[in-house]
């Protein structure tokens, strides 16, 4: 496996990773129609904007993106590891790697919103809960939110 920078070639494998995340892997902590909406929100568009907006970092295994995380200036976002590939290590080097590139990039924090699938990993490797939020992109569709930071060295 390696990691490299996501290029707009990239739009449409990685708006497909996120979609079959969503639906086998956050599926477990959410209703069908939030993943629904989760879904709707994730546009190639969207994709594509992130990738000329940030850094997205993606790690490949045999030309195949099993996994991505993105940079926003001091925020993670976008970070998702194929279902099969869960448990692997594949998040926590992409996490290093993201966390090694904001501080190479002078940055002393780095901040994320998490789900609540995702809060124990970001625990894990040193992030704290700063404060819990509600998100609600469509009337009646209510996500918990939970913001965390970590001091980067």
């Amino acid at each position: 496996m390696k990691i490299r920078r996501a290029k707009l070639s990239d739009t449409k494998e990685i708006n497909n990773l996120i979609k079959k995340t969503l639906k086998k892997v956050n599926i477990k902590d959410y209703s069908k129609k939030q993943i629904e909406v989760l879904i709707e929100k994730n546009t190639l568009q969207d994709t594509s904007n992130r990738i000329k907006e940030g850094k997205v970092f993606c790690a490949v295994e045999n030309t195949k993106i099993i996994g991505i995380a993105g940079v926003y200036g001091n925020r993670l976002g976008g970070f998702y590891v194929s279902p099969n590939k869960i448990n692997k290590g594949i998040g926590k080097q992409l996490l290093e790697v993201a966390e090694n590139y904001m501080v190479k990039n002078k940055r002393r924090k780095a901040k994320l919103s998490s789900t609540i699938t995702a809060l124990e990993f970001y625990k894990k490797h040193g992030y704290k809960v700063i404060k819990r939020e509600k998100w609600e992109p469509e009337k009646g569709i209510v996500f918990p939110v939970v913001e965390m930071e970590k001091k980067l060295k």
